[in-house]
C-alpha cells in the first residue's frame, strides 16, 4: 500500500469539520496552570520517557485509539509531538478522537524549556 493510499484512508475515517487549532508554547504555559487542559503526547513511549510535558498522557500514534476516554474535569485537549509535524499530519484523526475543543502545540516540543 502506498503512503498516499494509507493517508487517504486515515483522513477519510476522520470526522469531517473537526480540526486542531494552533496554540503557541507561551499560550500553553498559561493553560498548564489550569486543571482543565489535557496534554496528549503522540510520540512513541521511548521519546515520552526521555522528556515530556508535566502531567501529559502518552498516547503514541502507533497505538492511538479511535476515541479518547473522556475526562470529566477536562475542558480542552492539546496534542503535541517533537516538532509538530506528526501532529499536523494526523490532525483530522486526532481531532475526531475527542469531543473537546482540540489544539496542537505549534512547533511541538522543539525549543521547550522549563
Amino acid at each position: 500500500m502506498s503512503v498516499l493510499a494509507w493517508l487517504k484512508g486515515k483522513l477519510s475515517s476522520a470526522e469531517p469539520g473537526k480540526q486542531l487549532l494552533p496554540i503557541t508554547q507561551s499560550e500553553l504555559r498559561i493553560w498548564m496552570k489550569d486543571r482543565g487542559v489535557v496534554l496528549v503526547d503522540i510520540r512513541e513511549p521511548e521519546e515520552h520517557r526521555r522528556f515530556a510535558l508535566p502531567g501529559s498522557l502518552s498516547m503514541p500514534l502507533s497505538r492511538y485509539p479511535e476515541k479518547l476516554p473522556s475526562k470529566k474535569s477536562a475542558e480542552k485537549i492539546v496534542f503535541y509531538c517533537q516538532s509538530g509535524m506528526r501532529t499536523r499530519m494526523n490532525a483530522a484523526r486526532l481531532a475526531a478522537s475527542t469531543d473537546l475543543p482540540s489544539f496542537m502545540l505549534v512547533a511541538g516540543l522543539r525549543g521547550w524549556s522549563d
